[in-house]
């Protein structure tokens, strides 16, 4: 099991570094920098304060923030695919209303975690932050699809090659995330091992 642990605190150290590297790196769009430094440090946060045995013991509240940032990962990815594919965009105060989510969990989770119990709010809170990461990621990739074909002729094998990287990087999101809703079905309810 050790082993597990290390492995984990790697993946945790790898996102981290890659988020700072995407933020301080020069090259490359502020707004689309900005939007895949946000995905990749609310991914580490997220991993880091649900490691089962190595969160900070007597400070549930600080786990428990991890949640609030779950709900940054979908308008991350979707802001992100959206600077990728209209390099026209910009970020605007309305697309603030995209982080309510966050807000509202971040500020009400910690201080109701424990009258209502880690299991009313594992099936409730738990179930609404999958919906909320799917219905960003259908988002995400029917922007990407009308953008491919609407630019199907026009742009060069570069500007598909990185298309193909973001349909990687979905791919891959999506995945790992489906694995984490399996997992938190078998939390919920052992009908599902």
């Amino acid at each position: 099991m050790e082993i597990i642990r290390v492995l984990k605190l790697f993946t945790i150290f790898q996102l981290m570094l890659f988020a700072f590297f995407v933020l301080f790196n020069k090259t490359g769009r502020m707004q689309s920098r900005l939007m895949l430094g946000l995905f990749l440090f609310s991914s580490s946060i997220c991993y880091t304060f649900n490691l089962k045995g190595m969160t900070f013991p007597g400070f549930q509240f600080i786990r428990t923030l991890s949640w609030g940032f779950s709900f940054l990962l979908g308008p991350a990815l979707y802001f992100y695919v959206r600077s990728i594919v209209n390099p026209s965009f910009i970020l605007k105060t309305k697309h603030l209303l995209h982080g309510i989510c966050f807000v509202l969990v971040t500020a009400v989770f910690p201080f109701t975690f424990d009258v209502l119990g880690e299991g009313t709010w594992v099936v409730s809170l738990g179930l609404i932050k999958y919906i909320h990461l799917a219905v960003y990621s259908v988002f995400a990739i029917r922007m990407l699809k009308r953008h491919r074909e609407t630019v199907k002729n026009v742009f060069s094998t570069l500007q598909k090659k990185e298309l193909s990287w973001l349909n990687h990087l979905i791919a891959g999101f999506l995945v790992v995330y489906g694995l984490f809703f399996l997992h938190y079905l078998n939390h919920v309810d052992t009908a599902f091992p």
